[in-house]
This record gives C-alpha cells, structure tokens and sequence, in this order.
C-alpha cells in the first residue's frame, strides 16, 4: 500500500481481500482525501489512534451478530482460545498485505508455502480443536472512513475510533465483497458457532500508511 502525502499517517489491520482497500483503490481515492486534509488549518492538532484489542472485538462482534440476528441466523460466541491463536496468527499479514499479488491470490495470506492454512498452525499451538468454517482477514488504513450518503471515502483520523474500525470490517465483509462473496458466506455461515477474533496496528517498513489488520477465524464447534 502506498503512504498517502499530505495526510498523518496511521494505520490498523485486519484481513478482507474482496472487502480490502486495494492499493489501486487508494489511488483513486487519495484527491478526495488529500483535499479534506487541506481543509484543516496547518497548526490544527491531529488526535492520534489508539487501538484497543478488547474494544474492537467487542464492537466487531457486537455488529456481526446484529447482522446475523438481523437473517435469523444464532449470534456466535467469542472464545478466548480462539481469540488467542488468531491474534498471534495477524503477525503474518503485514508481510503478506505488502505483496502486491495478494490482491488477486487469497492462498498469499491464508496458505503457506506447504498450502496449510496459516490458522491451523496457531490452533495447534494452543492445542485447539478445530473443524474450520474458515478464516477472513482485512486491511484497512486507520482514518479512513466511508460516507454512506456521498459515497466517498473520508481520511480524518482524528475522529476515528475502535467501534468505526470494527464497522468498517464488517462492512467490507459482508457488503463489499465481491465478485466471490467468501468471507460474508464464512461470517453469515448457518452452522457457525464461535469466533476468534485478532487485530493489530500496523505502521512498518512493509507497511507505511498505519494500517489495521484483522483475523476472525469461524468454526462450527
């Protein structure tokens, strides 16, 4: 992903490849964004972000289960195991997020070189029985924030927020996800039972523009 001129720089993780802003999307984006941030005055002070690993998985399961609620389907539980395995398991995305073909190969982020899934290594490390539904991942640029009513993406991170990071995913999960639609299938699942859920701040040589980057793995059990 490339940084972003003009603008503070933050950023936060999460795993979504269908629901992930591509760095061809950025660019798009990035006139509108650069305009909001000169409308700012030049002394103004940017609030920074801050990340709260608990509040965002309570604000990201608080709004996936009203999204299944919502279909008749049963609200998943949020395991702390599992939420264990998969916060370590997050490491890895800032160096697959960075590879530019990982926007059209999802096996980049979930498989490794031996084409066994990423998750299952930090499963078994926790000594965690597991039967995956699957795992989705995203990555989005901390501050940036879609405006239903225009339509547009907004950079302002001094109004950005654990609860406005967690919205965002599911939005991109579940609304933006095409042409596939796998991780909205994975977190609407009928059978899904419990959740882990990992996220982390990003802000490194791979990673220039602070990112957040999150892991939710499913299971059935």
């Amino acid at each position: 992903m490339k940084t972003i001129k003009n603008i503070t720089k933050i950023t936060a993780t999460i795993l979504l490849f269908s629901g992930s802003l591509a760095p061809s999307l950025l660019a798009s984006i990035q006139p509108t964004i650069v305009q909001a941030a000169k409308s700012k005055k030049h002394k103004a002070k940017t609030k920074k972000f801050k990340l709260s690993v608990p509040a965002f998985r309570k604000e990201f399961l608080k709004e996936l289960n009203k999204e299944r609620t919502n279909r008749g389907l049963q609200p998943l539980k949020e395991d702390p195991q599992y939420d264990k395995a998969t916060q370590d398991r997050t490491v890895l995305l800032s160096k697959a997020f960075a590879n530019p073909e990982s926007e059209n190969d999802a096996d980049i982020v979930h498989l490794d070189k031996d084409k066994t899934p990423y998750i299952n290594k930090y499963f078994d490390k926790y000594n965690i029985q597991h039967d995956f539904i699957g795992e989705v991942c995203n990555q989005g640029a901390v501050g940036l924030n879609f405006k239903h009513k225009t339509k547009l993406y907004v950079m302002d991170p001094s109004k950005y927020t654990n609860k406005i990071a967690a919205h965002e995913s599911i939005m991109g999960y579940i609304y933006n996800d095409g042409p596939y639609w796998a991780h909205r299938d994975t977190l609407l699942n009928p059978k899904a039972k419990r959740i882990g859920i990992g996220v982390r701040l990003v802000n490194d040589h791979l990673n220039p523009t602070p990112s957040i980057h999150s892991s939710e793995s499913v299971t059935e059990y």
